[in-house]
């Protein structure tokens, strides 16, 4: 499986092999654009983190949203630590903010 995001805020994850989108996949939940997602290293988890401020860590199969964790600034990265399996609490966010210089 692979996931994709979209600048209407949502995600989506599909099936490599068919070409086609996981039944009962397509998720909102974010109010800006989605700019990065992960699976956990058991894809059993999908994170997404958006311009919103927040990471949203996802059922992988079904989409149920799990958690919503609210950071303040746009989130560019997310990634998730090797251990994140034994203690569901290893998750990685890289935060930013537009700034003009000069």
């Amino acid at each position: 499986a692979f996931a994709s995001a979209s600048y209407d805020a949502s995600l989506r994850v599909w099936d490599a092999e068919a070409g086609k989108r996981q039944q009962g996949f397509k998720v909102g939940g974010h109010t800006r654009v989605v700019r990065s997602l992960a699976f956990s290293t058991d894809a059993e988890v999908l994170a997404s983190g958006s311009h919103d401020g927040t990471c949203k860590l996802w059922d992988a199969h079904s989409g149920k949203l799990l958690r919503t964790i609210n950071l303040g600034s746009h989130v560019c990265a997310v990634a998730f630590g090797r251990d994140f399996v034994q203690d569901r609490m290893g998750v990685a966010f890289a935060m930013g903010h537009h700034e003009r210089l000069g």
